[in-house]
């Protein structure tokens, strides 16, 4: 049985949309910075549009609508035994308790990016959901615990404090003093709508690492510009 439309579930992350924004630009930028040491890994985390997805240990897109100032979240763990449901079950029906704007926002962006290609069909393929609206946070499952074993690790430390996931992805990434302080750097200036990246703003990178090419598509897919 799913949660009720407007019921919460015990010790459900409070989140607001513009702090989950915000934590994913933040995800990106430290992403960007890591991949100038491990271009292997810029798969990992992008950003289509107002689309951003990761692919860790888990996979998921986040689909914002600023109009409208709703997000409808997809989640996939490949563990999860929900996963072996495909392709009888339809992902939409994840957000069945969902308001009709996030359910359209899901369907046409977010479960757009969670393709996959099971017994010959191609479909979209999430093992829970997460959405948010002006009502606040709201999750696909019964329980928090629930939620979690079926969304995989990453989505724990979006959906938490802010102070947590830059330590996190600190460590994750193994990131130096200085490229931290790169990352808030650049988060910074994404937050306050500077996109243009001057030398200054770069200088202590080496345009010779091999992942160069990486961190500079990572924020230009961020909306920067390099001039």
């Amino acid at each position: 049985m799913k949660i009720a439309r407007n019921s919460k579930t015990e010790n459900q992350p409070q989140i607001t949309f513009d702090e989950l924004y915000q934590h994913c630009i933040y995800a990106s930028a430290a992403h960007a910075v890591a991949n100038l040491r491990f271009s292997f890994f810029s798969y990992e985390q992008s950003w289509d549009g107002d689309n951003y997805s990761f692919k860790m240990s888990s996979e998921g897109t986040i689909s914002f609508d600023f109009n409208k100032k709703i997000i409808a979240g997809a989640l996939k763990e490949f563990e999860s035994p929900r996963f072996r449901q495909y392709p009888e079950y339809q992902a939409i029906e994840l957000f069945s308790d969902a308001p009709d704007s996030v359910r359209q926002l899901a369907d046409k962006e977010a479960l757009q990016y969670m393709l996959e290609e099971i017994e010959g069909v191609v479909l979209p393929a999430a093992t829970t959901a997460f959405w948010l609206d002006s009502e606040g946070l709201f999750i696909f499952d019964d329980s928090i615990d629930e939620f979690w074993e079926n969304g995989g690790e990453f989505i724990r430390y979006l959906l938490g404090p802010f102070e947590e996931l830059k330590e996190y992805l600190k460590e994750y990434s193994d990131l130096s003093e200085e490229e931290t302080a790169l990352a808030e750097h650049l988060f910074r200036m994404k937050m306050n709508g500077n996109l243009q990246i001057t030398k200054k703003d770069i200088s202590g990178v080496d345009k010779k690492s091999e992942g160069y090419d990486e961190f500079t598509e990572s924020l230009s897919e961020l909306g920067f510009i390099f001039k």
